[in-house]
C-alpha cells in the first residue's frame, strides 16, 4: 500500500499544482482582458480628442488663409491707389517743381 499512497498522494500534487497553475493563468488572463478594455478605452479618448484638434486646427488654418487673403487684397488696394496718386501727381504742373524742405519734413514725420 505505500506505493499506492504515494501514487495517489503524487496524483493529488499533480492535479492541485495543475488546478493551481489553471487559475493563476485564468486570473492573469482577467487581469490582461481588463487592461486590454481600459486600454481600448483610452485609446478612444484620445482618438476623440485628437479628432477634436484637428478640427480646431483645420479652423485655424483656414483662419490664417483668410487673413492672408485679406492681407494681400489690402496691399494690393494700397498700392493701386499709391499709383493712382502718382499717376494723378505727375500730370499737375506743379509735378516737377521741387517741393519745398519744410513739406517734405512734414511728410516724412507723418510716415513714420
Amino acid at each position: 500500500m505505500g506505493l499506492r499512497n504515494a501514487l495517489i498522494v503524487g496524483g493529488m500534487v499533480i492535479v492541485l499544482g495543475g488546478a493551481g497553475a489553471f487559475f493563476h493563468q485564468n486570473n492573469m488572463l482577467k487581469k490582461l482582458a481588463q487592461e486590454n478594455v481600459e486600454q481600448k478605452l483610452l485609446i478612444e479618448e484620445q482618438a476623440t480628442v485628437n479628432q477634436a484638434l484637428t478640427v480646431q486646427l483645420e479652423q485655424e488654418i483656414e483662419a490664417v488663409r483668410h487673413q492672408q487673403a485679406i492681407t494681400i487684397e489690402l496691399r494690393r488696394q494700397a498700392e493701386v491707389k499709391r499709383e493712382s496718386i502718382k499717376t494723378n501727381l505727375g500730370k499737375e504742373p506743379c509735378a516737377r517743381v521741387p517741393m519745398p524742405r519744410a513739406v517734405i519734413e512734414q511728410l516724412q514725420q507723418s510716415t513714420h
